[in-house]
């Protein structure tokens, strides 16, 4: 066996800091120039571990759209072994408006800890009894999640020395904080290399940092990460003068009572075991008129952001519809009281609402029009560049504003971006790495870790696998019309892939927040030894 040039490059504290703060002074923000350089800065730092000079077909940058590039790097066991845990983390982050006039410093991390400390800057209290005690780095990206590229790193160096029993691959990637374009993208790459290199993929590990549920928290792990469906709405009202409103229906009106009975409601949180979703939220409402006029607003749409653990699109679906044909009756009831109120007899036109689905409302049309559903879906291929949103509100407007007969209308669809949720919770590999982790923790660090089976924060575990989409993928395709049109999932990739889950990271506060901070004495301190244990334990047993 060759013996190979030990490095030591990302071994103690002291380095991980430096590198760290090296990372965050790049400006990587999603879709920014920064985000490209950052990926090619990773790619020359990789390539500097003497691994590489002997081994240069094991790093390459993968492109995945807009100049971005995903960093892969293999570094394989000096032992003839399949066995791979492929380790991620995204290096692109949120801009930093927020941090206002002090804007200038959020990617100056040690100029702006000191002014931070030196107590220049105003802080909230619950900040200033935070670092009071602790070890506190500020700047953004240092929690999330520069911190987890700088530990994957160190675990790439360990593999490269030789270290482990079994394989490690390193995937930096861009655009999780959008639509998870870098992970997406990394997929066909993770199946090329699979029989390219002869690897089987034990264990993918994420190291996103800890969100801690309650003050009183400390750092958790995770064996699977929550789903996001963006379900959309549409209504189609009647329209008329502004001057005679009850011989209309305001589509307004009705996307208003939706978002009503749907903002924040009970019904929709999903519960398994002690983890559930935070409740359905609305992201978008608005009516869809295109210029001023006397004319009442017929149209309107909005999106709500629902969370999903274990439920399935069809599911979600049949829930969201139930509670939107309520809505509606409760509409009419409104709009009844209203005309009675004006000392009318008129006809109750919400009293006559539909909902549909998208695939119920394509099926008609397919019998009524069918050349509609094709100049819809010419209508996508040529909107590149559009907003995602915006193009399907276009195609279901397109549709529903053909059949006037079945006004008034609400139709439910899906946009992008889909997250599915993935769950290891029944993983004996993972159960394994888990119990170990969680000894060593409190044994060599006297630190309590919570074990929770969903990250409650998206993250890019939710694309290396199907997990629940996987039971019935026909109804998010039948309606998420720009699924494979524009919005690029390869679900194919993602059923191949099928990949255990686990996350381990570093500890911090305020993600997204001016006031965003990495807490060292955890982050540089035990989950580096966390992160090494939990390889080691997967290289022992799992699977050849």
């Amino acid at each position: 066996m060759t013996t190979r040039k030990r490095t030591h490059i990302y071994e103690t504290p002291e380095q991980k800091l430096d590198t760290l703060f090296q990372l965050v002074r790049i400006e990587s923000v999603t879709e920014s120039e920064g985000e490209i350089a950052i990926a090619h800065e990773l790619e020359r730092m990789i390539r500097d571990l003497p691994y590489y000079c002997d081994n240069p077909e094991h790093l390459v940058l993968h492109e995945v759209g807009n100049y971005r590039k995903v960093v892969a790097a293999l570094a394989k066991s000096p032992r003839a072994t399949r066995k791979t845990a492929v380790v991620i983390a995204h290096f692109d982050v949120v801009a930093a408006d927020e941090f206002g006039v002090y804007a200038p410093y959020a990617f100056q991390p040690q100029v702006w800890t000191e002014m931070i400390y030196k107590e220049e800057v105003p802080l909230p209290d619950y900040v200033r009894e935070d670092i009071s005690s602790g070890d506190w780095v500020f700047g953004r990206g240092v929690m999330d999640m520069k911190c987890g590229i700088v530990l994957n790193l160190s675990l790439l160096e360990q593999a490269c020395n030789g270290d482990f029993d079994g394989n490690v691959l390193f995937l930096g990637v861009p655009d999780e904080e959008r639509h998870s374009d870098g992970m997406i993208g990394a997929g066909p790459l993770l199946l090329e290399w699979k029989e390219k290199f002869n690897l089987d993929y034990s264990i993918c590990i994420d190291t996103e940092p800890a969100f801690a549920e309650h003050e009183e928290d400390g750092a958790l792990i995770y064996s699977g990460t929550i789903g996001k469906l963006l379900v959309g709405s549409y209504a189609i009202g009647r329209e008329t003068h502004v001057g005679s409103p009850f011989e209309g229906l305001s589509g307004v009106r009705m996307i208003a009572e939706l978002t009503r009975t749907l903002e924040l409601n009970p019904d929709l949180v999903e519960w398994v075991g002690p983890d559930h979703t935070p409740p359905i939220a609305c992201l978008q409402n608005r009516d869809l008129k295109m210029h001023y006029s006397v004319q009442t607003p017929y149209k309107a749409g909005a999106y709500y952001n629902l969370f999903f653990l274990q439920r399935s699109p069809a599911e979600v679906l049949t829930q969201v519809k139930a509670q939107a044909e309520n809505s509606m009756f409760e509409l009419s009831s409104w709009y009844q009281g209203r005309i009675e109120s004006a000392g009318l007899a008129l006809t109750n036109w919400a009293d006559e609402t539909r909902v549909m689905t998208l695939a119920e409302l394509e099926d008609y049309v397919r019998e009524a029009a069918p050349e509609l559903i094709d100049r819809g879906l010419e209508m996508i291929s040529i909107s590149h560049g559009t907003d995602l949103r915006e193009t399907t509100m276009s195609f279901v407007d397109h549709l529903a504003s053909a059949v006037p007969e079945l006004h008034p209308l609400v139709v439910l669809f899906f946009a992008p971006p889909f997250y599915p949720a993935i769950s290891s919770a029944e993983d004996v590999l993972v159960q394994r790495v888990m119990d170990r982790v969680t000894k060593q923790a409190r044994d060599s660090h006297d630190v309590h870790l919570l074990r929770r089976n969903y990250f409650p924060g998206l993250c890019d575990l939710s694309y290396v696998g199907l997990g629940s989409a996987a039971k019935d993928a026909k109804d998010l395709e039948a309606n998420m019309p720009l699924l494979g049109s524009g919005y690029d999932l390869p679900l194919d990739v993602l059923r191949q892939l099928e990949i255990p889950v686990l996350n381990i990271g570093p500890y911090g506060r305020d993600p997204h927040k001016w006031t965003e901070r990495l807490e060292l004495n955890y982050s540089f301190g035990v989950t580096p030894n966390l992160l090494t244990s939990a390889l080691h334990e997967v290289f022992e047993q799992g699977r050849e």
